[in-house]
């Protein structure tokens, strides 16, 4: 069962608000960390778009100048 807040509205009024649980499922992967290519495996490191990729790479210091197309992105990320 949730609480329930209590909420002030802009007017000065209240209203009971349920408190939604965390929805961990939905939540969006920071790709800038250091780590997050190493907690994946290679399947999914292939599943990530170009860009996914690319933001992964830059969180760990890599120049992207270095990998022109997805495929080499894909090969440096397995390699970490």
């Amino acid at each position: 069962m949730h609480r329930k807040k209590q909420r002030t509205l802009h007017d000065g009024k209240c209203c009971n608000v349920r408190s939604a649980p965390p929805n961990f499922s939905e939540a969006t992967p920071d790709f800038s960390t250091p780590n997050f290519l190493m907690k994946l495996s290679d399947d999914q490191i292939e599943t990530l778009s170009e860009t996914e990729l690319g933001e992964a790479l830059i969180g760990r210091g890599l120049d992207l100048a270095l990998y022109p197309d997805k495929q080499a992105k894909v090969r440096k990320a397995q390699s970490l």
